[in-house]
C-alpha cells in the first residue's frame, strides 16, 4: 500500500496544489500592499503637526514625545531620557523628517482606522500616534 501511495504522489500530481498555494500567497501579498494607508499630502502634514506634540510608542516599546514648534524646531524625548532638540521639515511627497544630532529620519504620516500613524520607510509598517495641542509639559 505504501508503494502505491508513493506512486500516486509524484510531482505531476502535486502541481495543482503547488500552483494553488503560490496563487494564494500572491493574493495575500497584493491584498497587504493595497491595504497600506496612503500618506497625507505635504501641506496637510505641515498644518497637522505644527505647534503640537506627538505621543506614541516605537516598535521596541519605547514611549516618546515629539513637539513640532511653528518655527520648524523640534523637541524629542524618549521615556527616561533627556529631551533633545533639532529641526523638522516636510518633503514634497509628504514625508515628515526630523533631524537630531544623531541624524535625520523621515516617516510618512497617514490616517488608518481613524488614527494617525507613522509609515516606516521601506517596510510600510505603521505605528499609531496621537497629537496634542501645544508643547507637552514633560518636554
Amino acid at each position: 500500500m505504501v508503494v502505491n501511495l508513493r506512486r500516486a504522489m509524484d510531482w505531476r500530481s502535486l502541481t495543482p496544489v503547488v500552483v494553488l498555494v503560490l496563487v494564494a500567497l500572491a493574493g495575500v501579498g497584493v491584498w497587504h500592499y493595497l491595504q497600506r494607508p496612503a500618506p497625507l499630502p505635504a501641506a496637510e502634514v505641515a498644518s497637522l503637526v505644527q505647534g503640537k506634540t506627538a505621543a506614541g510608542q516605537w516598535p521596541q516599546g519605547t514611549r516618546y514625545l515629539l513637539y513640532f514648534a511653528p518655527e520648524r524646531g523640534v523637541v524629542y524625548r524618549e521615556a527616561e531620557q533627556e529631551a533633545r532638540q533639532g529641526t523638522w521639515r516636510v518633503e514634497a511627497g509628504g514625508a515628515l523628517c526630523v533631524a537630531l544630532e544623531s541624524g535625520e529620519a523621515c516617516y510618512g504620516v497617514a490616517r488608518e482606522a481613524g488614527s494617525l500613524v507613522w509609515i516606516l520607510p521601506g517596510s510600510g509598517r505603521t505605528y499609531p500616534f496621537s497629537l496634542r495641542d501645544g508643547r507637552d509639559p514633560a518636554l
